[in-house]
């Protein structure tokens, strides 16, 4: 399980302060003592969809988007793995829900870019 501590969501919050679906997204993520998935689950539910409770959900829906963010890395001049906010960017051009976009950027990021588009990125050659 992915889990953002106090400091790290505190961080995000003013890095992220321009982007009012982020900070709602860490606020559900502070009040989910800081647990990605379980946030994204409840932020799914406000977002209108119906997740399942399953452990690799977030995994799953992260996987929806991963040709889209993975095209956009090849294409742009190769951002730094761990930016945060070109994976924000690359999500905001894709059907995923504003509350979601957050969690699906740090799961990502937790993965690292070239980790999550290795199996894409074997398929394209």
């Amino acid at each position: 399980m992915l889990i953002l501590d106090l400091q790290a969501i505190t961080d995000l919050q003013s890095q992220l302060a321009d982007w009012p679906a982020a900070v709602r997204a860490l606020q559900e993520i502070a009040d989910c003592d800081g647990a990605i998935e379980d946030a994204a689950i409840n932020l799914a539910l406000q977002a209108g969809l119906e997740p399942n409770t399953s452990d690799r959900w977030l995994d799953g829906l992260t996987k929806r988007y991963r040709a889209q963010i993975c095209r956009k890395w090849t294409s742009d001049q190769s951002p730094a793995p761990e930016d945060l906010r070109w994976i924000l960017a690359a999500l905001e051009e894709s059907s995923c829900p504003d509350l979601l976009r957050l969690p699906v950027a740090l799961w990502v990021r937790s993965q690292g870019l070239h980790d999550f588009c290795d199996p894409l990125t074997e398929k394209l050659q």
